[in-house]
């Protein structure tokens, strides 16, 4: 038996508190994760007839990505002359190979790393919201939350 809800990230579903922490778009956020390291490379491939008509928030969060210095790409399937049955499957928010995707972009974004030394440290982050500071530690083999009353 397997039991599924749909739940769209908008503030109507959320508190504004609640909502504020799970917007990808909140400039505050990505300026405080900019700060953290510019080593991210987005990479996103994303149909502009995406049922849950998403596209022109994607287009946003990239630009945003690519204003904080961060190496970010997004491809963008506008029309059916981008199927390319493979890659490219479907003009839906499943249209797209995911195994694909990575077997496309992963060696790329291995040439951008090379030569780059990377040190492992434990990093966190904190991202204030209305009422509360969420704050995600980095600490051995997983993620930890703590929540702070602001």
């Amino acid at each position: 038996m397997s039991c599924h809800t749909k739940s769209f990230w908008t503030p109507h579903n959320f508190s504004k508190a609640a909502f504020s922490i799970r917007n990808l778009l909140e400039l505050k956020h990505l300026q405080i994760q900019s700060e953290l390291s510019k080593d991210c490379i987005f990479v996103s491939y994303h149909s502009q007839k995406d049922e849950f008509k998403t596209a022109d928030e994607k287009e946003r969060l990239y630009k945003t990505y690519e204003n904080l210095g961060f190496d970010a790409s997004l491809h963008l399937v506008k029309d059916k002359n981008d199927i390319d049955g493979k890659l490219i499957r479907g003009l839906k928010h499943d249209g797209i190979s995911n195994e694909r995707v990575f077997k496309k972009e992963l060696p790329l974004i291995l040439e951008k790393l090379e030569g780059k030394d990377f040190q492992r440290e434990e990093k966190s982050l904190s991202f204030p919201s209305d009422d509360k500071i969420y704050h995600f530690k980095d600490t051995k083999d997983k993620y930890e939350l703590k929540i702070t009353p602001l």
